[in-house]
């Protein structure tokens, strides 16, 4: 389980001439990483006994779905730019950028928390 499934979009629409012009842009940005099962340690002996076993303590058959553990992220980017010339003065430029990211990692868990994201 050390897949990765990942998607994006982004979008920039404006409009410019000499005197004035705008622009707009966002983009989109997500992902999730499978995190390797055996590669979870619980103690220096577990971390003695994965490095010094010839193959990992937890091998599962091939699929293509991403299960506990694993991380999703993703990404919101957003900007606005406007600017205008004025004669005898020169340009000046208004710039408005937004970014939020957000990340949630999902460990190996039982019972009614096994899709909550560990904090």
């Amino acid at each position: 389980n050390t897949g990765i499934k990942e998607s994006g979009v982004s979008l920039s629409i404006g409009k410019r001439d000499f005197i004035q012009g705008w622009e707009g842009y966002y983009s989109y940005f997500n992902s999730e990483i499978g995190i390797l099962r055996a590669s979870h340690i619980g103690n220096i002996d577990d971390l003695i006994t994965a490095i010094n076993s010839d193959v990992p303590s937890v091998v599962n058959d091939f699929t293509y779905d991403i299960s506990q553990p694993y991380q999703e992220v993703s990404h919101h980017l957003g900007k606005l730019n406007y600017y205008r010339r004025f004669e005898g003065f020169g340009k000046w430029t208004l710039q408005y950028d937004f970014q939020k990211n957000r990340r949630f990692e999902y460990d190996i868990r039982v019972g009614d928390d096994a899709d909550k994201a560990s904090l």
